[in-house]
């Protein structure tokens, strides 16, 4: 009992804290005259990101609430990535005082870049309930539904799709040119990486049902074309399910013209 409350005390503090430095990071975006709202509404959308990690995993899953659900320890890869763009964005700040207040616009496509990523990861999360996890299944549990409506109707992957644009959108809101690059190129290599293992899990715990899914619905850019590219990893179409289909037919048809000729 008393371990469960100390928890809760620590993801509420957790919680707080975010929601400070959310209010804090708005009001001083809204009111200072530096070049600095950039990194303002940067620690804005990382702390909005790792909050709505937590609240959107718990909406499935409040009873298993905890520390973990923030993602404050992602990965060791993602801790770096955050560092490696404030120290760019530092560096840069100090020696080239001019460089982005330049790229002004750059910035707002990544801000708008960002909040579309944080909406559409957010809302698939919500979506799939008690479905959804930050760790990929190995096995099918009872729960497990094979997400299709919502956002899921027009990506198969919005979670993922989200966080990429969210990442990439980062770096462009607080012009960083060497981490968007590197952003990039990180993130599409994950994907490539993580997408195509886990859609055969899904094609093994839902068969046809997931084959007809994934025939109609992309994934969006410019994740497909990367999977398409990158991981030579071809998506069967309608029309080849439907010949499957029909050889399946014409097999069965045949081997019942020959049972029957016997």
């Amino acid at each position: 009992m008393c371990i469960h409350y100390t928890i809760s005390i620590a993801l509420s503090l957790a919680g707080v804290i975010l929601g400070v430095l959310i209010g804090s990071g708005l009001v001083f975006a809204l009111t200072t005259n530096t070049q600095h709202w950039r990194f303002a509404l940067w620690v804005v959308s990382v702390c909005v990101f790792h909050l709505m990690e937590f609240l959107s995993t718990t909406y499935g899953h409040p009873e298993k609430a905890n520390w973990n659900d923030f993602l404050f320890q992602h990965s060791r890869a993602f801790s770096l990535a955050m560092r490696v763009a404030v120290v760019e964005y530092c560096v840069e700040s100090f020696l080239f005082p001019n460089l982005k207040p330049k790229l002004l616009f750059l910035s707002i496509l990544g801000l708008i870049a960002v909040i579309f990523g944080q909406c559409l990861r957010s809302l698939a999360m919500y979506t799939l309930g008690v479905s959804f996890t930050h760790l990929v299944a190995d096995r099918k549990e009872p729960e497990h539904v094979l997400g299709t409506r919502g956002v899921y109707a027009y990506s198969r992957h919005p979670s993922y799709l989200g966080w990429f644009w969210w990442a990439i959108g980062t770096q462009m809101l607080i012009a960083n040119p060497i981490c968007l690059l590197g952003y990039i190129y990180a993130a599409t290599v994950f994907f490539v990486d993580r997408i195509p293992p886990e859609e055969e899990s899904l094609l093994e715990f839902f068969g046809d049902q997931f084959a007809e899914y994934r025939a109609k619905v992309p994934i969006g850019f410019p994740l497909d074309l990367a999977i398409k590219y990158i991981a030579k990893y071809e998506i069967p179409t309608d029309s080849d399910l439907d010949s499957k289909a029909g050889a399946s037919i014409s097999n069965d048809q045949s081997t019942r013209a020959r049972k029957k000729g016997q």
